[in-house]
């Protein structure tokens, strides 16, 4: 048998394969770019952008990224965890704005790994099973206690860990 023969008879079935997994990839990646964030609106007269930075100290959240009317912190987990929550505050004219989530991090460790989960989940919302080491659940006692020192009458995000 000529080896050239032997090359294209695994190749042609392999290239096949590939692109069959692309197809199915990009497909899937577009039905789950997102799941949203959490919101909750507030009004505040106190020291908003204070309290942040002390809360963010505290659960070890990172700044991530700072306007002149808003934060981003970044909390990274180990590197067995593959979602990172962020937290974000923004002021408009008349009141605040708290987002959360949970971002999927894409390294070339993960990326294959991750390609089925969707980029962004809300915490208010359930994905599989809840219980106490879940990332979703400790990113939602952290904002938890974040709507607690803004003492601003937000609503808390519910979470119902599973022990």
């Amino acid at each position: 048998m000529n080896v050239c023969t032997i090359d294209l008879q695994f190749l042609i079935p392999v290239g096949v394969g590939l692109v069959l997994v692309m197809v199915v990839y990009l497909g899937y990646r577009e039905s789950h770019k997102s799941e949203g964030r959490t919101t909750r609106h507030f009004r505040s007269d106190g020291d908003v952008w204070g309290i942040l930075e002390l809360w963010a100290g505290m659960k070890n959240y990172q700044l991530a990224d700072q306007g002149e009317n808003s934060r981003s912190y970044l909390k990274q987990g180990s590197w067995f965890h593959f979602l990172d929550p962020r937290v974000s505050i923004s002021r408009t004219t008349t009141e605040y704005q708290l987002d959360a989530s949970l971002f999927t991090r894409r390294d070339p460790f993960t990326s294959f790994v991750m390609m089925i989960a969707p980029r962004e989940i809300a915490l208010d919302k359930a994905h599989g099973w809840r219980w106490k080491h879940d990332q979703q659940f400790i990113a939602s006692k952290d904002v938890n206690v974040l709507i607690e020192m803004l003492n601003a009458g937000i609503d808390r995000i519910p979470y119902l860990p599973m022990e």
